[in-house]
C-alpha cells in the first residue's frame, strides 16, 4: 500500500503483514536503491530515491486515514514497521 506525501512523493509501508521479519522488497531497496521504479496511475513512472530518513507507522495516521491493518501488524510483530519516503529522482 501506498500514501501520497505532498507533490510528487509517496510512502510504503514494509508490513508484511506483520511477520517477524521485514518483506525483501525492503533489503533490496535498502541495497539498490538506483534501481528503483514505481508506477503511479496508468502509465506515470518514476525513478524515486529513498532517504535514509525512515518514519514510524504512527506518523501515517497523522497526515493520513488510519489503516486499521496496520495496528493488527504492529501488535503482531516486534519490529517497528519501515516506512519508506519515495521521491522522483
Amino acid at each position: 500500500m501506498y500514501f501520497p506525501d505532498g507533490d510528487n512523493a509517496w510512502l510504503v509501508v514494509g508490513s508484511a503483514g506483520g511477520a517477524a521479519a521485514h518483506p525483501a522488497w525492503i533489503y533490496n531497496l535498502a541495497k539498490h536503491p538506483d534501481q528503483v521504479w514505481i508506477q503511479i496511475d496508468r502509465g506515470s513512472c518514476t525513478s524515486p530515491r529513498v532517504p535514509d530518513k525512515r518514519s514510524p507507522v504512527q506518523s501515517l495516521a497523522a497526515h493520513h486515514q488510519p489503516v486499521p491493518s496496520f495496528a493488527g501488524y504492529e501488535i503482531k510483530t516486534d519490529r517497528e514497521l519501515p516506512v519508506v519516503r519515495l521521491t522522483p529522482a
